[in-house]
C-alpha cells in the first residue's frame, strides 16, 4: 500500500510541479534569480508535503477503521438493515399507489356515469314546448344569493371536471419517476 501511495505521489508531483527550466522560461542567469526560484520551489514542496501528509493520514485512518472486525460487522449489519428498510418502504409505497390508483379510477368512472345520466335524462325528459318557468330551470343563473344550474349543464360541467382531474392525476401523480 505504501508503494501505491508513493507512485501516486510521484505521479501527482510530475503533473503539478513544472520542470525547473522549461523551454518557455530561460535558465536563471543571476544568483538572485536562482535563489528566488529555489524559494518558490521550496514553498511548493512544503505545500505538496502538507497535502501528502493529509492524504496519508486519511488513508491510514480509513485502513485502520476497516481492519477492525467489529466495525466491519457493524457496517455490514447497518447496510443490511438499510436495504431491508428500503424494500419495506418500496412495498408500502407500491400498495399505497395501487390503492390510490384504484380509488381514482372508481371516482372517474362514477363521475362519468353520473354526467352521462344527467345529460341523457335531462335531454330525454325535456318537453318539446317549454314554458318560461321550465326554460329558466334548465339554464345557468348566477346571482349574489344563489346559483342555479340546469341538469344538462351540470352534467357537462361534471364531465369537464372529471376529465381535468383525471388528466392531472395521470400527468402529475401517477407518473413513474426514476430515482436519481
Amino acid at each position: 500500500m505504501r508503494t501505491l501511495a508513493y507512485i501516486f505521489t510521484m505521479m501527482f508531483l510530475t503533473l503539478v510541479v513544472p520542470p525547473v527550466w522549461s523551454a518557455d522560461e530561460p535558465a536563471p542567469t543571476t544568483i538572485e534569480e536562482a535563489h528566488d526560484q529555489i524559494v518558490q520551489l521550496e514553498r511548493k514542496l512544503k505545500d505538496l508535503e502538507m497535502i501528502n501528509g493529509s492524504l496519508n493520514s486519511r488513508l491510514n485512518q480509513t485502513q485502520s477503521v476497516f481492519v477492525i472486525p467489529e466495525y466491519r460487522h457493524a457496517w455490514i449489519k447497518y447496510k443490511t438493515q438499510l436495504m431491508d428498510r428500503n424494500v419495506r418502504t418500496f412495498d408500502w409505497q407500491n400498495e399505497a399507489t395501487q390503492s390510490i390508483h384504484n380509488t381514482t379510477i372508481v371516482l372517474v368512472v362514477a363521475a362519468l356515469i353520473i354526467s352521462v345520466v344527467q345529460m341523457v335524462f335531462g335531454m330525454a325528459f325535456r318537453p318539446k314546448q317549454q314554458t318560461t318557468t321550465k326554460k329558466e330551470a334548465e339554464t345557468l343563473e348566477l346571482s349574489a344569493t344563489r346559483i342555479k344550474i340546469a341538469t344538462t349543464v351540470s352534467g357537462m360541467i361534471l364531465l369537464l371536471i372529471t376529465f381535468a382531474f383525471f388528466y392531472v392525476y395521470i400527468n402529475e401523480v401517477y407518473t413513474i419517476k426514476a430515482a436519481a
